[in-house]
């Protein structure tokens, strides 16, 4: 939590009339950093009845008279008056908001205690407790009074829980500004039955979403809400410039809740979308023409290589142990550019990329590295370094590194391990004789999801992963009698556009006194298109596939696939690309040499395992690590599931979005660490646990 800079002692002192109102206004504002309050409760008292009156009123907020007089008019009334309607507010206070981001969600809201922690993901529980209000847009104003939040004494609270837990700290201001002890007792006890009587809802409202999770043995279907506690936070960092984020429109904020009628309906989301190319490029059709060959010089002008260099020519660290440390992530930094550099010209010798004979000069680096046995590609070390350093001689930001004594043996020895690698045989093929890989290539999905919750915009959830993996297992199970387990699945993005939808709403109702149609407010919402790769781990008896290679097994399984991914469509690659979308592999050898190519547009979408203790740690990890990028990866619900009027299924619960990071690799990385460490590194699997539901790290289970 950011520290609140000012006081609410600090603002009354502010000297201009004008300024200190707006300056009140905003920190009593459901955005704004909460504001101490303490030794200044009466001043406070009367901003917070001042704010109930509507703008058009022109109220000063410290006015003790228009305070006053909201307080009269309750010690003479015998029904309902203004501080009673103001009490029922109360009612409508919620941890989590049900009509967030649909306000046509009525008469419902969620008020639970806080969650447990989740080591590896963010949520609620990793906030204070904190509360928001949202029913009728017009009733926004006079919520303020006992729903709008502040520091007292360092606690986060707000007028309902300080009636409800320590009235007695606040009995001597009312009564000053003219409410009588039996009216204040009276309140009191109001706010205090209206909590004794907070309960979740008894039926899923009919514009709730609902999401299905397996659950003993059957199904869960539970309805994601939004933590309030969550959403203001995220609020809090949109000044800060190194943490990305969008705005999510509202147009009628105020049928939504507070937060959002307080921002405008400009209400921020992170905004983190995969680092993959709208379209692929080919590197050939870039750098052909240039200085540098064909070798791609971006590699070298990155700037962790840069770094990298500097760190093995100046041997920083203050001790030998951390000097070592340094210079082994630099060398593995090094390595990992310098196969950038070179990937070019291999995915001409793998034929990745078409190249005209033309172009080749005989007798260059060039020809020897497309057209040499690979097993002798080690011969062209010392002619390879002097390319090297010759090109970064030819490179201003680059010359000082050239031919530099302490980084002559680096470069070369990396170098050396480059082409050792490429060179390398591939492991012997072994058919295994209980699982099998289903690899869907370049698939096609339109209209997916890119807001997957209202906190975090970019990248689908990571539960459209396994709810399509879980799809295809049933559809085995189904529609091929098949006794087969999804054991886990992995992602690869190979391309992606983002676009900002705005759905026109349907008109709904009738204004009688206006004599106009209405249709419920406007929100923003962002979708994209992806072309992906999905390879999904099959736990099968192997008698019950004859034949898994052959053509009729892979035609039924091409019947089965599902037809959704994260809310869009999924097609077939374009036809006239020839692309052999599905393929069945029983190795993962064979499956490695082609995931090893796969192109360096893209990148795996892959677990990681950072645990993450409070979103600056999580931003602070973003910001150190740029392969780090925060998703959606589950839920957890904020009750037990049991029985719910119109619920999908036969169990139901209400659960709040979890938050963590994946790993977005380069596929020049994964084909580094080899065949192993893919397989350990980039899969996912389903999570289930007491109240948790998630995507984490698949564990093998001959590890």
């Amino acid at each position: 939590m950011v520290i609140q800079l000012m006081t609410f002692k600090e603002l009354l002192k502010i000297e201009d009339r004008d300024e200190r109102q707006r300056s009140i206004k905003r920190a009593f504002a459901s955005y704004s950093e909460y504001i101490e309050i303490y030794d200044s409760e009466l001043k406070a008292l009367i901003v917070l009845l001042n704010l109930t009156y509507v703008a058009k009123e022109n109220v000063y907020l410290l006015s003790r008279v228009s305070a006053r007089h909201i307080l009269q008019k309750y010690n003479k009334a015998h029904t309902k008056t203004l501080l009673n309607l103001r009490t029922d507010e109360v009612s409508w206070l919620h941890t989590h908001n049900l009509k967030y981001p649909n306000s046509q969600v009525s008469k419902q809201n969620v008020y639970a205690p806080q969650i447990d922690k989740v080591s590896s993901a963010l949520n609620s529980a990793n906030l204070p407790l904190m509360t928001g209000w949202s029913h009728n847009g017009p009733d926004v104003n006079k919520a303020k009074l006992f729903c709008s939040n502040f520091l007292y004494q360092g606690r986060i609270t707000n007028l309902a829980f300080e009636l409800r837990d320590h009235p007695e700290n606040w009995q001597v201001f009312f009564i000053e500004l003219g409410l009588t002890k039996t009216r204040f007792l009276d309140m009191c006890n109001q706010v205090e039955q209206i909590f004794s009587d907070k309960a979740l809802p008894t039926n899923v409202d009919i514009h709730s979403k609902q999401v299905r999770f397996p659950y003993k043995e059957s199904y869960c279907s539970i309805t994601p809400v939004v933590s309030h506690a969550v959403q203001y936070q995220i609020q809090q960092y949109t000044n800060i410039k190194s943490i990305r984020t969008k705005d999510v429109m509202h147009s009628k904020s105020y049928n939504v809740g507070s937060l959002a009628s307080s921002l405008g309906g400009h209400v921020s989301a992170l905004f983190y979308p995969p680092p993959v190319w709208r379209k692929p490029v080919k590197f050939l059709q870039t750098i052909k023409n240039s200085n540098y060959g064909y070798f791609n010089i971006n590699a070298l002008a990155d700037k962790d290589f840069i770094k990298s260099l500097d760190i093995v020519m100046k041997r920083t660290g203050t001790t030998n142990k951390l000097r070592r440390k340094l210079k082994v992530g630099a060398l593995r930094k090094i390595r990992e550019c310098l196969v950038n550099w070179i990937l070019p010209i291999m995915d001409i010798r793998d034929g990745l990329d078409e190249l005209s004979l033309e172009y080749i000069e005989p007798g260059s680096i060039f020809d020897a590295l497309v057209n040499l046995p690979i097993d002798e590609l080690n011969s062209l070390i010392t002619p390879l370094s002097n390319e090297l350093n010759t090109q970064l001689q030819l490179s201003r930001k680059l010359s000082a590194y050239s031919f530099h004594p302490a980084l002559l043996e680096p470069l070369r020895s990396q170098l050396k391990w480059m082409l050792s690698y490429l060179a390398s045989d591939q492991h012997d093929v072994q058919d295994s004789c209980d699982y099998c890989y289903i690899y869907l290539n370049s698939i096609r999905v339109e209209s997916a999801q890119a807001l997957s919750c209202p906190y975090l915009i970019g990248t689908p959830s990571l539960t459209a992963l396994g709810g399509f993996s879980h799809k295809l297992q049933r559809n085995l199970q189904e529609r091929l009698s098949a006794d087969v387990e999804v054991e886990c699945s992995a992602w690869f993005i190979r391309q992606y556009e983002l676009s900002k939808y705005k759905p026109s709403p349907q008109i709904n109702r009738f204004d009688r006194k206006k004599e106009v149609l209405i249709r419920d407010g406007i929100i923003d919402d962002y979708l994209c298109n992806m072309t992906m790769d999905i390879v999904i781990k099959l736990n099968m008896k192997k008698d019950k596939f004859k034949d898994i290679h052959g053509p009729n097994f892979i035609n039924k399984l091409k019947g089965i696939i599902p037809k959704r991914f994260a809310g869009g469509s999924i097609y077939q690659p374009f036809y006239d690309t020839k692309i052999n979308w599905l393929q069945v592999y029983s190795s993962e050898s064979a499956l490695f040499s082609v995931l090893s190519r796969l192109p360096k547009s893209g990148c795996w979408v892959a677990p990681s395992s950072e645990p993450l203790t409070s979103f600056n740690d999580m931003f602070e990890k973003i910001k150190i690590n740029s392969k780090l990028k925060p998703v959606l990866i589950g839920y957890q619900a904020v009750e037990e599931p049991s029985s719910r009027l119109y619920s999908l299924e036969k169990y139901h619960c209400y659960a709040e979005s979890l938050i963590g990071v994946a790993q977005f690799l380069n596929p020049i990385t994964v084909r580094l660490n080899g065949q192993k460490r893919l397989f350990e590194d980039i899969f996912w699997q389903h999570y289930f646990e007491s109240k948790t539901m998630l995507m984490v790290k698949y564990q093998r289970k001959d590890d």
